[in-house]
């Protein structure tokens, strides 16, 4: 597997996570669950990526 490859890969898990994700947050029964909820998400789709580019840095300099 190339870094190319490793890259797209973790990019369509996070996608499929994101569109999940924002799924579960039509199932909230008020808006501030909702809300809320989604500001996790969206929080946790930024950590994903933050962590995505660290592991990628690693292995370009490796």
């Amino acid at each position: 597997m190339t870094i190319d490859d490793l890259n797209n890969n973790l990019e369509e898990i996070i996608k499929d996570y994101e569109t999940n994700a924002g799924k579960a947050c039509s199932y909230c029964y008020d808006d501030s669950v909702g809300e809320a909820l989604k500001a996790s998400h969206d929080a946790t789709v930024k950590a994903f990526r933050s962590f995505k580019a660290e592991i990628l840095t690693y292995l370009n300099q490796h």
